[in-house]
């Protein structure tokens, strides 16, 4: 994948610096060759950190994230004879760092995780990746929307640099701290404040939906932020295969990208509106938000990617006849596929270290028995602890009226 990644970035900036005598469909094949350059390295990268940085992972995803903004807003800095070559200039100069990061560590010895290895250790079930592409879809809508109502707008830029600058600062400040900021709680606050502002849109003018449309599309690089150092944190957890398990995640936001993009094209083009006599854009926008709806239906209600701190794992227990799921708790710091090779010898114990993995079991068996859900049978732990509503509540981030309901 370096070479295939330093090939085809090398040759499009080859082609793009000629691209004055050239034709505009080559100008689009060497940036569409650039562009995909710069997504075999995203991914490349992502394999970096989650190999070198496990210990404080998300500290280095919100910085790099910073980075990427401050270069973009260099980009809308700039000045029409140099917004072109700026990124040209950021691709290769990102394949040059990667390439000596590739010479110094050693990337070429690391272990090899094959494919069946890395999904059996991998816990993340596709509520998860529905989040990360609600996110996406909102994302592109948003930016549909904003490309195809204002061609130039000042005014654009006034609402995105702030935000953006805000939402930065918050997340480094945070993940330099206390780290509550996590992709469960990010989405369990977006999906609903993204209905409420994409909900007045059907109504409000057209020349001034860009402007909600902005807050979407700034809004949604919350939870894909989040999602971003969740998958990296869970690939190092879980000892998964970094490429992998990394490029099948972060193709869900694009996959989101793709889908929000298409309707807002749908809604807001000019041709789309005059076959639908104005209605277009009433029924895009009203399918985005059922699909935001339908997300957040299912998203809302467990956590989306485990982590160290609260990491269940489940495996059929080979030593008890009727059939029934061991359950174990992992401390911080413990990959889980070591606890899964171990998960026959903890079912089993009787005594001493052994009374909280048999506590564990207790509650699984209940939970098991009445078939409870996940969230269920996490209330179901904290109340055998002695916690009241109020903690649950706290504790899973969830309304007093559904912690009362699975109480």
């Amino acid at each position: 994948m370096v070479s295939i990644s330093a090939a085809v970035t090398l040759l499009s900036f080859a082609g793009l610096m000629g691209s004055a005598s050239l034709e505009p469909w080559w100008v689009m094949i060497f940036s569409f060759g650039l562009g995909s350059g710069c997504m075999f390295l995203y991914v490349l990268y992502g394999e970096f950190i989650c190999v070198f940085f496990q210990s404080d992972m998300r500290q280095y995803v919100i910085g790099i994230f910073a980075a990427s903004l401050l270069l973009c807003f260099g980009i809308l800095l700039a000045g029409p004879q140099t917004n072109f070559l700026l990124p040209m200039i950021f691709a290769v100069l990102s394949l040059v760092i990667y390439l000596v990061l590739y010479r110094l560590e050693e990337l070429k010895s690391l272990p090899f995780i094959d494919r069946k290895t890395s999904d059996s250790r991998s816990c993340v079930v596709w509520r998860s990746y529905l989040a990360t592409i609600a996110a996406g879809l909102a994302a592109g809508f948003g930016l549909g929307c904003i490309l195809l109502t204002q061609r130039v707008s000042p005014w654009i830029n006034f609402i995105v640099v702030p935000i953006l600058i805000l939402f930065t600062l918050v997340l480094f400040a945070d993940s330099l701290r206390n780290n509550r900021i996590k992709e469960a709680t990010a989405m369990r606050y977006f999906l609903p404040i993204a209905a409420v502002v994409a909900f007045p849109m059907i109504f409000v003018p057209a020349d001034v939906r860009f402007i909600f449309a902005t807050l979407l599309l700034c809004g949604s690089l919350l939870p894909i932020t989040c999602s971003l150092s969740a998958i990296s944190r869970h690939i190092g957890i879980c000892k998964l295969s970094p490429i992998r398990a990394f490029a099948f995640g972060r193709t869900m936001p694009f996959l989101g990208l793709l889908i929000g993009g298409v309707i807002s094209f749908v809604g807001f083009h000019e041709e789309f509106a005059h076959w639908f006599d104005g209605l277009a854009s009433v029924f895009s926008i009203a399918l985005f938000l059922l699909l935001v709806i339908f997300a957040a239906s299912f998203v809302m209600t467990e956590d989306n990617y485990p982590d160290e701190s609260r990491f269940i794992v489940a495996a059929r227990s080979n030593d008890e006849a009727d059939g029934s799921t061991a359950t174990l708790v992992a401390p911080p710091g413990i990959p889980i596929h070591k606890i899964m090779s171990d998960i026959s010898t903890e079912a089993t114990a009787e005594q001493g270290s052994d009374r909280k993995a048999i506590f564990y079991l207790k509650c699984d068996a209940i939970a098991e028995r009445y078939g409870l859900s996940e969230r269920q049978k996490e209330v179901l732990v904290m109340l055998a602890k002695g916690r009241n509503a109020d903690y649950i509540t706290e504790k899973l981030v969830i309304s007093t009226h559904t912690a009362k309901a699975h109480i």
